[in-house]
């Protein structure tokens, strides 16, 4: 999966990010800045004299510090927020390295530092969709209700595996039926639910192949009461 992902358009080194660079996306509140990120002009920069030579930045305040200890509410709300997929006209031309930085920490189903990459990079849609399958096939499910609740979509092919493949497709693959049932319960039709790898076959079609018709009858229980609901 990671080869692949190799193989996107580098957009980020056409743009001049330069190679393995990613752009720092930054916000209200205070973020450690990485050694791979690239930051605009014009942020609060907040150097650590510590020596351990962490950086942190964030946007130029505007009226209340958000960070001075009496704005709980705005700060956890501002954080919420930023863990979010950005739209894909706001992406960086970072896509490749964002689309691996993020799903090698889906993969390990690291939930702190996806969310940290969430808040940090412009990670659009599509660089997400690799993190949302590994984390699927491997059953690392708090990764995957992060992933849902920043707004990836659960229908949505792979681009960086061949098939058509989406997250489903590839829960029900590696018999993720934990991982399977929230992406599911995610969906908004069950056409969506319904949806075909390249080879004509859906999920329940995959667990089927496997002999897990239980998973599979499970799993269409859950989409006809979740989509009859709506």
């Amino acid at each position: 999966m990671m080869a692949a992902v190799r193989q996107m358009a580098a957009a980020g080194a056409a743009r001049g990010i330069g190679p393995g660079r990613c752009m720092f996306r930054p916000a209200l509140f205070w973020q450690h800045v990485d050694g791979d990120h690239v930051c605009d002009s014009g942020l609060d920069i907040k150097l650590d004299m510590s020596g351990e030579g962490k950086t942190a930045a964030r946007l130029m305040q505007k009226g209340f510090d958000i960070n001075d200890g009496e704005h709980d509410a705005a700060l956890a709300d501002a954080v919420r927020k930023q863990t979010a997929v950005v739209p894909d006209a706001e992406g960086r031309g970072d896509h490749t390295v964002v689309a691996e930085k993020l799903a090698a920490a889906a993969t390990w189903g690291d939930v702190e530092k996806v969310g940290e990459i969430l808040r940090t990079c412009y990670v659009t849609r599509a660089a997400a969709l690799p993190g949302l399958a590994g984390a699927a096939e491997e059953g690392h499910e708090g990764v995957i209700e992060l992933l849902l609740q920043a707004g990836v979509p659960p229908a949505d092919a792979d681009p960086s595996r061949g098939g058509k493949l989406n997250s489903l497709h590839v829960a029900a693959a590696a018999g993720q039926e934990a991982s399977a049932t929230l992406l599911v319960i995610a969906m908004g039709s069950m056409a969506e639910f319904e949806t075909q790898t390249q080879a004509g076959r859906s999920a329940v079609d995959l667990l089927r192949d496997a002999d897990m018709g239980g998973v599979a009858r499970r799993l269409e229980a859950v989409a006809k009461s979740a989509f009859e609901q709506r």
